[in-house]
């Protein structure tokens, strides 16, 4: 049996050579165990991490066919890794033991345990018992205010702020270093054109620390009831793109849902609030064509590993686009599925616009004995008016991680 807690310790602690020696043994005892040691050393590999990739890609040349591949995918998955962890971060967690402490003392353990910038610069100086037990950092932040009770957070620019009011237990729910959380639940009458209208609205914030600004984050609810058995949920999910907000906080994004129907006036809660935030994030993109001008794209195709994108028509009016596109992969097994919000643009500025469509049909065809699909899609872009579409890229996700959050929240009161 193969110690991969071990293996992952010595790379952490030894020298590049002890990395190199302690790789060269694992890479032997692949080619020679049985396929349980092979499994476990593939994954004692991988749990090297970043710093055994020089030593790992050192043994391709004289590794046999069957170990090669099995090096290569080591490598794969250790760059992917490291990529997920460029994009999301390590999750950070907090141990956190206090006695009757100063508040503004526990705040400033748990802004250096947490790495996070934490502005509370009118904290009182009331004394706090707290204790935290490998707690997600926004459960600990929570946690620290729920503790002195009139004390909150929020989140505001790219810091997060504790400021004097009454504590509130917010709804909310946490996923490694993201949390979605609901700010606001109303029920109100609108009149237009003689019409009363009644509202339910659910207002909610997706917010993050150690990671980067998600391309897509989508809320879907499964259940959404008030108390008198009246549901909710019609309508699309609600779909936030990064390429739509380009000027959002930079720590949080903003995920809504209105109901325009609340036939009951009696309604006073939510007595079912079920649902999923889906976060999606990029992990490494590939430029598959460059647009001089939107004129001049039509006809263009760029290969990018698998894919070949062909540009059938682009239209323009004022600051929308649309491109209709054939996509084609080749061979049976594709290892990243082509998706329209796979798609996005870059623009004169450097934004980046990812698509919003639709897939409008596929076909299967065999070319010198590989398959080929082709896959057609309607691609529209949305430019902000400052944006100047002089010089285009199209650009394919080639890796994408998506993150899903439950949620469950019941007996949510209206406003």
């Amino acid at each position: 049996m193969i110690d991969i807690a071990l293996a992952c310790a010595l790379a952490c602690s030894q020298t590049p050579d002890d990395v190199a020696q302690r790789v060269h043994e694992l890479v032997k005892r692949v080619e020679a165990g049985d396929l349980q040691t092979v499994d476990e050393g593939v994954v004692a590999l991988v749990q090297l991490g970043p710093a055994a990739l020089g030593a790992i890609k050192a043994e391709l040349p004289t590794a046999s066919p069957d170990t090669r591949y099995r090096l290569e995918g080591a490598i794969k998955q250790i760059e992917r890794d490291l990529r997920r962890r460029r994009a999301m971060g390590i999750p950070s967690h907090i141990t956190l033991a206090a006695d009757r402490e100063p508040l503004p003392d526990i705040v400033e353990r748990l802004r250096r345990l947490g790495d996070v910038s934490i502005d509370a610069p009118d904290l009182p100086q009331d004394r706090v018992s707290v204790r935290l037990e490998n707690s997600p950092f926004w459960l600990a932040l929570d946690e620290v205010c729920k503790a002195h009770g009139g004390v909150m957070w929020r989140t505001r620019g790219p810091r997060i702020v504790i400021e004097r009011r009454p504590y509130r237990n917010v709804p909310k729910a946490v996923h490694g270093n993201l949390v979605f959380f609901l700010e606001e639940l109303f029920a109100y009458r609108s009149t237009q054109f003689a019409n009363t209208w009644q509202y339910c609205s659910l207002q909610g914030r997706l917010a993050w620390v150690h990671a980067i600004r998600p391309q897509i984050a989508t809320l879907a609810f499964d259940e959404l009831e008030d108390d008198k058995g009246v549901v909710l949920t019609q309508g699309a999910p609600y779909t936030w793109s990064a390429g739509d907000h380009p000027d959002i906080d930079p720590l949080t994004l903003p995920l809504l849902h209105s109901h325009r129907v609340l036939p009951d006036e009696a309604a006073q809660r939510l007595a079912k609030c079920r649902g999923t935030v889906t976060v999606r994030y990029v992990l490494e993109t590939r430029n598959l064509l460059s647009i001089p001008s939107p004129a001049d794209a039509r006809g263009q195709s760029r290969e990018a590993g698998p894919v070949t994108v062909l540009v059938r028509e682009v239209t323009v009016a004022g600051h929308d686009m649309t491109l209709r596109v054939d996509v084609r992969t080749r061979g049976d097994r594709i290892e990243t599925a082509v998706a329209p919000s796979d798609f996005s643009i870059l623009d004169g500025n450097g934004q980046s616009h990812p698509a919003r469509g639709a897939q409008q049909g596929q076909s299967i065809s065999r070319d010198r004995g590989e398959s080929v699909t082709t896959t057609y899609f309607t691609l529209h872009f949305a430019l902000p008016a400052k944006a100047e579409a002089r010089s285009l890229d199209l650009s394919w996700a080639a890796d994408v991680e998506e993150i899903v959050i439950p949620f469950d929240f019941k007996g949510l009161p209206f406003k």
